[in-house]
């Protein structure tokens, strides 16, 4: 939304000063205001493009986020809880998914979006509509090829430097007179055409075919195309009907200069709107020279003998345009709801006992561009990621004393995500090396295989209980190095056992379980001696806590 917000900001700005424009320019000739809105409303509907290329500016109007809570330490009633495990790491993130009530819940910025596209979806459905009207309408009629129209025609499109006459078509319809097309431009007449004066005739043409010189069908397509986009801005409807009554009295007084006389033409155009207008057909998107929204003021402006009626010229119609597009570029790169258009990363970082982790590591890094984002938390454990691009993100939290987490992180345009952390205690690895003959503690530390005991130290106090984090290593109290397997001394085999187990808060070995085995032998000899361990256990904020421990005890045949 925060898009669609940015962009009906900058349309509204632009059209605003062109319709404040125009007024300022009243003394000019209708053309010239024509231009100015054709030019402005279509560097408006070009606008949010423009903002693709354009270094941005912003300006602070407020956000409007997102908001989306994942790892709440006290989930609503109602959410689960669900524990998600990391490849490649033990530590795993609380994420609270909501649950199927909340998931049916329609925010106010997925109302407006709807809506939006509703509305979109209407009025771009009616000038589909209104076309296919046309072309319905176009195969229904008779082509005009001799006599007084076609002879007219000529002349008028020689007078006005088009390269053809336009296809003009007798329709059966008694209130149907439009102008429309682009390639091919069509003039459609009503019923009653073939029995009007020259007179009239020449007015009728000299109208129309103005439209066709100023390429107006076209240009009014364009704006309404744009008006169905923002359909909810009044001054997107005000600028398309100003550029509609700028566009008729433009053409009016292209008839104007040609000779007509202001009285007569007013008349004739009175003549024609009471004719239409008691026949009064479907609309249609197309120029109409006998609208009767337009009818008063064309008629005040046609009587006034002062009144500016020259066309546009090549240098004013640039002036224009360049005027025009420096505006929209230079609002091209506005970021009114620029805090929108960034998301926020925050949470809170505990270990497993809910205790705080003060001064843990947060990265952030973009696979695309490599760009890190790195904080840390502070003393109540909390981090943030202000003014993040959207996108998608590696995430990775570390402590010392603790496994790093690995994970992935989406963010949306202007959401606000939560995600609190939770760290595992790391995890201990031995490597030891079996006793290949006879033990001698003088060489090397050899331990018999009956073990050996050590005293059992105190239990580390925690500096400051209330902050967690707080993580005292498990200490051996008991170790028991394996023997070679005397079965088999004479084979000279060799290899590495691997297992896994768990220290438990007695500090007894528990769960072990072999990973990797080179013989069976090999197996056994080290789960017997591995078994006889005892450590004092791991403590974690001063309670006592299991932990992880991977072994690796390597046997290698008696020397």
């Amino acid at each position: 939304m925060s898009v669609l917000l940015d962009a009906t900001i900058k349309v509204s700005v632009i059209v605003l000063l062109a319709l404040a424009a125009t007024a300022l320019l009243r003394r000019r000739s209708s053309a010239v205001r024509h231009w100015l809105l054709a030019a402005a409303i279509a560097c408006a509907g070009a606008s949010p493009l423009l903002g693709l290329v354009m270094p941005s500016w912003r300006v602070d109007m407020g956000a409007i986020p997102v908001s989306r809570d994942r790892g709440s330490p006290a989930p609503a009633r109602g959410d689960r809880l669900d524990q998600v495990r990391p490849a490649g790491g033990g530590a795993r993130t609380a994420i609270a998914a909501p649950s199927a009530d909340s998931d049916r819940r329609v925010g106010v910025p997925d109302i407006l979006f709807a809506t939006w596209i509703a509305g979109m979806a209407t009025a771009l459905s009616a000038l589909v509509i209104g076309l296919l009207r046309l072309r319905r309408l176009a195969s229904r009629c008779d082509p005009v090829l001799e006599g007084s129209w076609a002879r007219l025609a000529q002349d008028v499109a020689r007078r006005y430097g088009l390269r053809r006459a336009p296809l003009l078509l007798h329709s059966r319809h008694p209130s149907i007179l439009v102008t429309w097309g682009w390639r091919q431009p069509k003039v459609v007449l009503p019923a009653a055409a073939p029995a009007w004066s020259e007179d009239r005739i020449g007015i009728v043409l000299g109208h129309e075919l103005a439209h066709i010189q100023r390429h107006d069908w076209l240009l009014q397509i364009a704006a309404e195309a744009v008006r169905c986009v923002y359909w909810f801005n009044p001054l997107l409807w005000i600028g398309c009907r100003r550029l509609r009554q700028e566009s008729e009295q433009a053409c009016d007084d292209a008839v104007l200069r040609g000779g007509v006389d202001g009285r007569a033409y007013a008349e004739h155009l009175l003549d024609l709107a009471r004719a239409l207008r008691a026949h009064r057909g479907a609309w249609l998107p197309a120029a109409a020279i006998a609208r009767p929204s337009t009818l008063e003021r064309r008629v005040h402006a046609m009587l006034n003998a002062h009144a500016n009626r020259e066309p546009v010229t090549r240098a004013a119609a640039l002036a224009v345009t360049v005027a025009c597009l420096s505006l929209t570029a230079s609002l091209a790169g506005l970021e009114a709801f620029a805090q929108a258009r960034f998301a926020t990363l925050s949470g809170t970082v505990v270990d497993d006992s809910g205790g705080l982790l003060v001064n843990a590591t947060l990265v952030l890094t973009h696979p695309l561009t490599n760009a890190k984002h790195e904080v840390r938390t502070s003393q109540s454990g909390t981090f943030e990621f202000p003014g993040l691009p959207a996108g998608d993100y590696a995430f990775e939290a570390r402590q010392i004393g603790f496994e790093d987490l690995k994970d992935q992180v989406s963010l949306g345009v202007g959401e606000s995500l939560q995600k609190n952390v939770t760290l595992r205690v790391g995890s201990v690895q031995e490597t030891i090396a079996a006793v290949d003959g006879p033990c001698d503690p003088a060489q090397g530390g050899c331990v018999p295989p009956e073990g050996r005991r050590a005293a059992r130290p105190g239990i580390r106090p925690c500096p400051n209980p209330a902050i967690g984090g707080c993580v005292g290593p498990p200490i051996k109290l008991k170790d028991v190095r394996p023997a070679y397997p005397p079965v088999l001394k004479d084979t000279g085999l060799e290899g590495t056992v691997f297992i896994e187990g768990l220290i438990g808060v007695d500090g007894r070995m528990k769960n072990m379980r072999v990973t990797v085995s080179p013989r069976q032998e090999f197996e056994r000899a080290a789960l017997a001696a591995v078994g006889e361990w005892e450590f004092q256990p791991t403590t974690l904020n001063g309670q006592a806590i299991e932990t992880r421990i991977n072994v690796s005890v390597a046997f290698a045949p008696p020397r």
